[in-house]
């Protein structure tokens, strides 16, 4: 169809805000989603860059279509982050302006009376966030079915974010609970711009058949420069850097992406010390992180977004990744590389979002191996490779965490209704009868008295009710434990309890130096003032886990000979170092060295897949090995580690499990860094849950065969 015929087949307000806003033609992705939504009722995937109408391609069709006219909500908008919603509430009500019809925010931090507004009168759409529905059908499942019994379409925003992740899981789980009180099977859309898998996000919706991906694969061209500067210190970054990225910055807009959101601070911060003391006065710095409170998170988001000419530099994590709208960005930085290709296409993809601008990377190497690492996502980027997203194969701690749900949703019922009504949500169709029932008695025993039985009927126990009237059931992610930070009586932001703190100390926090000046641990209060001297302590964290894809690359690269315009040339000499240095290992996807008392392997399979060899060394030398990126130490010799190969490949499942179930009993952080509701399964089945999310042992022992 052309333009013109696609525009005559929206309705008649979405025709006259196309034509407000003067749009002469539909850019691709909208060109192919509104003749495929408009006349077919599949699921559909809309996959393409950043800033390509991937919003307008969705909502232009499914509001043109949707009847607003009768009860109920027709169009449930979710999005991974409440700051996302915020954004898109703005956007979907100038689509919707010339229709009379509700546009509701749905989240725990927005308004209650707009909430109670559309319960007396159930209508239009519903921007909202997983962890709300879940709220709503554990403590108002009333509210689900008066609101959601009509649904026709369901968007889900940046669904790449969900797909193999628990958070995705549990929205699966959610979906097919809305479908069983909907009256009409609504139909699923989603929207991404970085899917390395079509095949397994054709799976998310459970309805593999009737779900078709629309492609539009032209990438915008990026100009990208490498710098590199040797970290001697593991505590701040080089001066030289910050210097150098100071100049690239200055006078531009910019998002600058750190590995951390202590990095993040501490360029915010060392940024600005150099801007003073250039009397540079005109830009602007900011953090931006999770960590930072909201009120100030929002604030960075409006200066950004209206700031016409006026230049900022945010220091920011993934919290700027996905597509919060804050207006034109000129260049992008990284500091040291992102853990996966998907990272670095959202955050290259914010620069140069506007039709008639270029988008500029640029991107900061403190290590050998970063330098490589990040040389290896951008020649994935350029070939247009991104990695698949981890599959999660044995949820049993979200059908554990779902089967509480649905028992406080119906406050009673019965065993087998209840395995009944988990089988027929297909995100646990992997998962038998007997797994139901094996987690189902085993909340019901004594010990737990997570479920009671009543008369024949299963209700919450007092240990789960524990569990489930509290807030934090309503996410399924683990989230570290903080202490709140205040600045003369606001809060300001939060720190990790874990954190080594004491009055007296400095820290970083939304871009400035400040001195503890008193700590109340029982309220989980930390109380500062300003401070500009000292060297301050940074944040721990990291970037997460790296990926299969990204390591086999790097080996690939540095067993090379290619040269890369894009490097500086210290970058061409560190990477021609580290390429004579592995040039001794002949091409092995496992590189060794070997002295007389130690031995060292270079793993570059992926943080599960290295942390697994590394494992199962551990099994057989007692907890003496050591894995630090991608170098495994092994303190045994060279005539030891020929045996131990032998020895490490006949370990049996047992043994493996009998040393993850000690790990487990003595450490219970090991568990909670890939499941939240894990340790409430039975202990078999919480090795079964490492063995398919924290590691991987299949793969980790068919490449140590090549040993």
């Amino acid at each position: 169809m052309t333009d013109g015929e696609l525009f005559n087949k929206l309705s008649e307000p979405i025709r006259r805000f196309v034509y407000r806003k003067g749009w002469t033609s539909f850019r691709p992705i909208q060109r192919v989603s509104i003749e495929r939504i408009l006349s077919t009722k599949k699921n559909y995937i809309l996959a393409s860059r950043t800033a390509s109408g991937k919003t307008e391609a969705a909502l232009l069709p499914v509001i043109s279509l949707a009847d607003f006219s009768s009860n109920g909500v027709k169009v449930l908008y979710i999005s991974p982050l409440i700051a996302l919603i915020n954004d898109q509430n703005n956007r979907v009500k100038e689509l919707c302006q010339y229709l009379d019809i509700t546009i509701t925010k749905w989240h725990g931090e927005a308004s209650s009376s707009a909430k109670q507004k559309l319960l007396r009168d159930p209508n239009g759409i519903v921007l909202i966030t997983p962890e709300s529905i879940q709220a709503m059908f554990d403590n108002h499942p009333d509210h689900v079915r008066r609101l959601f019994s009509h649904l026709q379409y369901v968007i889900i925003d940046e669904v790449h974010y969900f797909i193999g992740s628990d958070r995705g899981t549990q929205l699966q789980s959610l979906l097919a609970r809305l479908k069983m009180i909907n009256d009409n099977s609504f139909v699923s859309l989603g929207l991404s711009a970085t899917i390395g898998d079509y095949t397994l996000a054709k799976h998310f919706f459970c309805d593999y058949e009737n779900t078709s991906i629309l492609v539009d694969s032209k990438r915008k061209p990026i100009e990208v420069y490498f710098h590199y500067y040797e970290q001697e210190s593991k505590k701040l970054l080089p001066e030289e850097l910050l210097n150098n990225l100071y100049q690239t910055t200055k006078d531009h807009k910019v998002l600058v992406f750190p590995s951390s959101r202590g990095r993040a601070e501490e360029v915010a911060v060392r940024l600005k010390q150099i801007a003073e003391k250039d009397n540079f006065t005109t830009q602007q710095y900011f953090s931006h992180h999770a960590s930072l409170d909201r009120e100030l998170r929002e604030h960075v988001e409006f200066f950004a977004k209206h700031s016409l000419s006026e230049p900022y530099t945010i220091c920011c994590t993934s919290t700027l990744e996905l597509g919060i709208d804050i207006g034109s960005i000129d260049i992008i930085c990284q500091i040291d590389a992102t853990n996966s290709v998907s990272s670095l296409v959202q955050r290259a993809g914010r620069s140069g979002r506007s039709d008639n601008m270029h988008a500029i990377l640029h991107v900061y190497s403190t290590s050998p191996l970063t330098l490589v690492r990040a040389i290896a996502c951008w020649n994935l980027h350029e070939r247009g490779i991104i990695e698949s997203p981890q599959s999660n194969a044995l949820p049993y701690d979200i059908l554990l965490h779902q089967m509480l749900s649905i028992v406080r949703e119906y406050n009673e019922i019965k065993i087998d209704d209840l395995v009944n009504l988990l089988h027929r949500i297909p995100v646990f169709s992997n998962l038998s009868s007997d797994d139901i029932y094996t987690i189902v008695h085993h909340l019901l025993s004594p010990d737990n008295q997570i479920l009671e039985s009543v008369g024949g009927a299963l209700i919450i126990g007092i240990d789960g009710e524990k569990i489930v009237n509290n807030r934090e059931f309503y996410s399924v992610f683990v989230s570290d434990k903080n202490l709140n930070v205040y600045a003369d009586g606001k809060k300001i932001g939060e720190l990790q309890s874990g954190l080594s703190l004491k009055v007296g100390s400095r820290i970083y926090l939304a871009a400035k130096v400040w001195r503890i000046d008193a700590i109340d641990y029982q309220k989980g209060k930390v109380f500062v003032v300003p401070d500009n001297t000292g060297r301050p302590p940074l944040y721990e964290g990291s970037a997460g886990d790296m990926s299969f894809v990204v390591e086999q690359e790097m080996l690939q690269i540095l067993y090379s000979n290619e040269c890369y315009s894009f490097l500086d040339n210290l970058s061409s000499e560190v990477l021609a170092g580290e390429r004579k240095k592995f040039a001794q290992f002949d091409g092995r996807i496992i590189p060794i060295e070997e002295d007389c008392s130690c031995t060292n392997i270079y793993l570059f399979f992926g943080s599960r897949i290295n942390r697994t060899i590394a494992m199962l060394f551990d099994v057989l030398l007692h907890g003496e090995v050591e894995l630090e990126d991608n170098l495994l130490r092994l303190p045994i010799n060279k005539s030891r580690f020929r045996s131990a190969i032998n020895d490490v490949w006949a370990l049996s499942n047992v043994e493996i499990k009998d040393y993850l179930l000690d790990q487990v009993e003595r450490n219970s952080d090991l568990l909670r860094s890939c499941s939240k509701y894990g340790y409430l399964l039975p202990k078999s089945m919480q090795i079964e849950l490492l063995l398919d999310k924290y590691y991987d042992l299949s793969k980790a022992q068919e490449y140590l065969a090549e040993l």
